[in-house]
């Protein structure tokens, strides 16, 4: 999906295209080559006095982001998520009539379904094949933002001489990372949760299917609060769909320690099992790069990673 259709213009492919994540402590990116070997990556903690009150510097985060490209001279294009907790998704469905003028139903029906002005907001859609046993009908995922969410982020890859020719929504790309290194637990009932410096994601696969959920993270200083909170948003969603049986609850970010917490404060929780993703062995990357510290730094890149993805598939 691209949020922004006409207001890039896309670089020339022969640029290298990363994979960059914006966050509110730290800004991460990957670069892919052939066959999806890491040539590259970058982590770079925004300065401490970029608070939350002062997440609107844009000139420093972009100097920040273009520390991290120094020397890196083929870099032009960039992926970028949008937090989930600043999107709205909704799955609709159009008719076959109504498919022949989709621009128009889609704008109709956002207006509808999101009780937003559209002049504030960007919004996307993508078009899925009709289901096979009613073929009248195209399932369509509708998603939109509040363009100051975008536009910040836009402001500092500008500043940063970078080209940004896609936007993603963040669970997107951890669940096309965790398909691509994980093929096999997606094939179970699992939850991946990814905890991050100011927001809990959970991808919910069922049967390969995933639902996500996402929100604020209310304390991530105090972990009793934050365990606290991951049993809520698990055991709300277990009272939902009361007839899914989940087995698994993987764990992914960047706090070991936190992560190291609820492994042990919530391990047999709901009968699950629990535990911290492991290093992908078969990741392959370049030979100049240092191995361990490609290790230490997976787990800070999973996301990244997932949108580098995306770049690779164009």
């Amino acid at each position: 999906m691209c949020f922004f259709k006409d207001r890039f213009k896309n670089a020339p492919k022969a640029n290298t295209t990363i994979g960059l994540d914006i966050g509110s402590s730290t800004i991460k990116w990957v670069s892919l080559g052939n066959n999806n070997e890491l040539k590259q990556y970058a982590i770079q903690e925004i300065p401490m006095s970029l608070s939350i009150a002062q997440t609107k510097d844009i000139p420093q985060i972009a100097a920040v982001l273009k520390e991290t490209l120094f020397d890196q001279n083929p870099i032009r294009n960039c992926i970028i998520n949008i937090p989930d907790i600043f999107v709205c998704c909704k799955w609709i469905q159009i008719d076959s009539v109504n498919y022949q003028r989709i621009e128009k139903t889609i704008r109709v029906l956002a207006e509808q379904i999101i009780s937003y002005p559209l002049c504030k907001l960007y919004f996307d859609y993508q078009v899925f094949d009709p289901p096979p046993q009613n073929q009248e009908k195209y399932n369509v995922l509708l998603v939109a933002c509040r363009k100051e969410h975008l536009d910040f982020r836009l402001e500092i890859i500008q500043q940063a001489n970078l080209i940004p020719i896609i936007v993603e929504v963040g669970s997107f790309a951890l669940e096309r990372a965790f398909n691509f290194f994980y093929t096999d637990e997606m094939n179970e009932n699992v939850i991946l949760l990814d905890i991050g410096v100011s927001q809990l994601t959970f991808l919910f696969f069922i049967h390969s299917q995933s639902q996500v959920y996402s929100e604020n993270l209310c304390n991530v200083l105090e972990f009793e609060s934050v365990l606290l909170q991951i049993k809520r948003c698990i055991k709300r969603y277990t009272l939902a769909y009361p007839y899914y049986v989940l087995t698994k609850l993987l764990l992914i970010g960047a706090n070991i320690s936190l992560l190291n917490y609820i492994l042990n404060r919530l391990d047999g929780f709901l009968k699950l099992q629990i535990r911290i993703l492991e290093y992908p062995k078969q990741l392959k990357y370049n030979p100049e790069l240092n191995s361990e510290g490609i290790e230490r730094s997976f787990m800070n890149l999973f996301l990244s990673y997932g949108l580098a993805l995306r770049g690779n598939s164009l």
